[in-house]
């Protein structure tokens, strides 16, 4: 998985030597992204400050994205800029550009734990 200043994740088959198709995000830009070991789940921080997830099996998009901060500008690096998974995968940890990080259960919208470092 590749991820950078557009908005798509690009995939590597490094076993056949070459890109596969890849994955469409509504971002502008995508700063981070990170694999869940538990389920398979990848998701991404992107530059407009959201979370999307993908189904890596499906190839697919999950749902409309999770809201974290406030966005930046296309290229600026803003946005979410951390992500790791909790060891259950049900959890998600974010961290963006002004320090904030945030702890999500994925199955809910809201944070369960925010800190300003």
């Amino acid at each position: 998985i590749v991820v950078g200043s557009t908005h798509e994740v690009y995939r590597l088959n490094l076993e056949q030597g070459r890109f596969l198709s890849p994955l469409e995000s509504d971002a502008t830009g995508i700063n981070c992204a990170r694999i869940s070991n538990t389920h398979g789940l990848l998701a991404c921080g992107t530059e407009n400050g959201t979370v999307e997830c993908f189904d890596m099996r499906a190839r697919e998009r999950l749902g409309g994205g999770l809201h974290v901060c406030r966005g930046g500008g296309e290229g600026s690096g803003e946005g979410v800029t951390s992500l790791r998974f909790e060891p259950n995968g049900m959890q998600l940890a974010c961290g963006d550009h002004e320090g904030v990080v945030r702890l999500y259960d994925l199955r809910s919208s809201r944070p369960l734990f925010e800190k300003d470092h």
